[in-house]
């Protein structure tokens, strides 16, 4: 079976479900800060000549944290639960390059004042399943198709001369990522959440795995209306390596970040 079958084929099982009430709905939002390391390498046409190797980092870019929400949602039921996902990231870059760069066939001289601006939105939707619980502990095997669009912009003022250099760039891309997702349960009110996830290697994505370790505490719970309210707060890992397939040069974008500090409030009915 084709991986582009395989979501479909989860999300039908999962759809055997909809005659049987879920137990519980959850509603994430979410606030991430990452240290992030890496590179925008934009060929024009793939062609040699087009692009500085590797570069412009983010270094460079001036970029070494940034900020974004994100938002999940999830249903329950007895094992199974289907969720989605939403990571909104856009952020800008400034600074003085300290050599020249060549970026989409254009060449920018060093001193130029070099700014960026970037955008990066996931949309997710997977499904989990609870293999093993037992009275501390669950582990739940999980599958998830993610969609990502990019976008960057660049701009630069050159010195000494009444010139600008800009261009844009805009990409997109499906991935499968499957994982597991565990719950240590350590108090009635404390837990820890930890989810890992790897892509499955395709045409365009050459590497993802990405680690969350949540802390997740019960800050209030209303018995008679049958909700909860949890805070949240852990640290994450990852890894992306986006390379098409181009003969000469590639467009290729590296991310890594560690660490990421996520902070949220979960809503459970």
């Amino acid at each position: 079976m084709k991986l582009k079958i395989l979501p479909v084929f989860f999300l039908l099982y999962g759809a055997a479900y909809a005659n049987i009430a879920p137990k519980s709905y959850d509603f994430k939002i979410l606030y991430n800060q990452e240290k992030i390391e890496g590179f925008v390498q934009i060929p024009k046409g793939g062609q040699f000549g087009t692009t500085s190797l590797k570069r412009p980092t983010f270094n460079e870019m001036g970029i070494s944290k940034i900020n974004f929400p994100e938002f999940q949602t999830q249903i329950n039921w007895e094992k199974l639960s289907i969720y989605g996902d939403i990571k909104y990231s856009t952020f800008k870059g400034g600074a003085t390059l300290k050599e020249d760069l060549i970026t989409h066939s254009k060449i920018i001289p060093k001193n130029s004042n070099f700014k960026t601006k970037h955008k990066y939105i996931d949309y997710a939707l997977g499904i989990k399943y609870n293999l093993y619980s037992f009275k501390f502990a669950e582990f739940k095997p999980l599958f998830e198709y993610s969609i990502r669009d990019f976008s960057y912009e660049y701009k630069a003022d050159i010195p000494n001369q009444n010139n600008k250099i800009s261009g844009k760039r805009n990409f997109g891309w499906g991935q499968v990522n499957i994982g597991m997702d565990i719950i240590n349960q350590l108090t009635d009110k404390y837990c820890i959440e930890t989810t890992f996830k790897y892509g499955v290697a395709n045409s365009k994505v050459r590497e993802f795995y990405a680690l969350d370790i949540i802390n997740k505490y019960n800050i209030y719970t209303d018995a008679v209306k049958n909700y909860q309210l949890t805070f949240l707060f852990g640290i994450g890992y990852k890894k992306l390596e986006f390379k098409d397939k181009q003969k000469d040069r590639q467009n290729y974008i590296v991310q890594k970040v560690k660490p990421n500090l996520i902070f949220g409030l979960e809503y459970k009915i």
